[in-house]
């Protein structure tokens, strides 16, 4: 809603803007990246970017013929906005999905006639790569990559342990009682969080709260 009032043709008050549609969205971006590469070596904006904003987002003026500077200003903001916002999803941490069963195959390609390199317990979480048909491609805690049928697994939220030795304790707390210990390795199902601490379960059952420094 916010783009369409900025980029499309709109009353404000009594004065009219002229403000560019969604089709110049690309160039307004293109030349918000030249304005921060001049404003980044310590350039002057050139001509041309200046002129190119000036065509592209409107000679705004009101009544009177007077400029609307500050207008201008804001449809530059919210395009260097855009920027920002794109820039922070393509950094976005990658999915990730779950085993679904007791026990996976993990393979070395994307076919079931392809060899089995290891077996995935339930809950094991995978770092997605890439999608092929039906199968996914996934990388795991220790950075070791294989292929997994899309029918195994499923998006529950799940950890690892990371650690050689890992208490669970019966309450969110350092403080709390310790209920069991867990070895490196070893996939958790998440049911909630509490700051920094995580309500798991083990593939066997047992519950209890992690600290989430302990997992991956």
């Amino acid at each position: 809603m916010l783009h369409q009032y900025l980029f499309e043709k709109h009353h404000v008050a009594t004065q009219q803007f002229c403000i560019p549609s969604l089709a110049i969205r690309p160039i307004l971006r293109d030349r918000a990246a030249e304005f921060f590469r001049s404003s980044e070596k310590g350039s002057p904006v050139t001509p041309r970017l200046d002129r190119d904003f000036q065509t592209f987002c409107g000679a705004i003026r009101d009544a009177n013929g007077k400029e609307r500077t500050v207008f201008r200003m804001a449809v530059l903001g919210l395009t260097i906005g855009m920027l920002m916002l794109q820039g922070a999803a393509a950094g976005a941490a990658p999915d990730r999905v779950s085993v679904t069963v007791r026990e996976a195959n993990v393979r070395s390609a994307p076919s079931l006639e392809s060899r089995v390199l290891w077996k995935a317990d339930i809950y094991y979480p995978l770092q997605i790569i890439k999608k092929q048909g039906e199968w996914i491609q996934f990388r795991d805690y220790e950075g070791d990559q294989g292929w997994i049928h899309q029918s195994v697994v499923g998006p529950a939220p799940t950890v690892i342990t990371i650690k050689e030795s890992c208490n669970v304790r019966a309450n969110p707390s350092m403080d709390a009682q310790v209920v069991f210990n867990l070895e490196s390795g070893i996939p958790l199902k998440v049911h909630r969080k509490d700051g920094k601490w995580l309500y798991i379960e083990t593939g066997t059952g047992k519950k209890g709260w992690i600290f989430e420094g302990l997992v991956w």
